[in-house]
């Protein structure tokens, strides 16, 4: 979502502070801005993880699952199908679970999911990380 913004948010001039999660995607977003000449881009580090810890206020929007627990709720699902139907229907079936493990190794190396960001443009995912006040997620595509 923020690829597709960049220009138009590097033109404003405004500063920004970059949260996620852990502070990780808001330190890969910053950096998105910061190449495309926007200087004054701050990350809040540790995200919401160390807000949290640190007891100070939070106010949570509606509830869902989040992507991260989707992604590991669908691979899992497609490794187990897999594996069931390589049992009882044809071998062959096992490459359901070889390509979900070669997807994860991938996400894994490189910080960058596609189921994830697949999974980010279902109608529900955009109406469940749509910002109420006009941020953003923490999803980079």
């Amino acid at each position: 979502m923020l690829s597709a913004k960049v220009n138009e948010l590097s033109g404003s001039g405004d500063s920004y502070i970059m949260v996620c999660h852990t502070g990780n995607r808001a330190a890969m977003a910053a950096d998105m801005l910061i190449q495309s000449g926007t200087h004054q881009v701050k990350v809040m580090e540790g995200g919401m993880a160390a807000w949290q810890k640190e007891k100070l206020a939070v106010i949570k929007g509606s509830g869902g699952i989040s992507l991260e627990r989707q992604v590991r709720c669908i691979a899992g699902s497609l490794v187990l199908l897999g594996v069931i139907l390589a049992y009882f229907v044809h071998v062959a079936f096992l490459l359901i679970p070889a390509f979900v493990g070669a997807g994860l190794l991938f996400a894994g190396l490189t910080d960058n999911c596609a189921m994830g960001m697949l999974l980010m443009k279902l109608p529900y995912n955009k109406n469940l990380y749509k910002a109420k006040l006009g941020g953003g997620t923490c999803a980079i595509s």
